[in-house]
């Protein structure tokens, strides 16, 4: 499960409880208000600034691996054709 399109305007109650199950996050670019609430999901490594500027095809992750978090990394994906 990722969290894309989990916070469509505004982060609710209901949304950050669902990402609080969340193990690996990979996101694109974001708006402010999502980039506000992720940020913290990225213990902060990763800022909401990084999250609204993030070029197009470029992601930041954080991935659950054997029950382990590691730590945020950016990666680029390859355009569709």
């Amino acid at each position: 499960m990722t969290s894309a399109g989990l916070f469509p305007q505004a982060a609710s109650l209901g949304a950050l409880a669902t990402l609080g199950y969340v193990g690996t996050v990979v996101e694109f670019h974001v708006g402010l208000t999502d980039a506000l609430v992720l940020e913290e999901e990225f213990r902060l490594e990763i800022t909401a600034d990084d999250l609204v500027s993030l070029p197009n095809f470029n992601i930041y992750l954080r991935l659950m691996i054997d029950d382990v978090v590691s730590k945020p990394f950016g990666a680029v994906t390859l355009p569709a054709e």
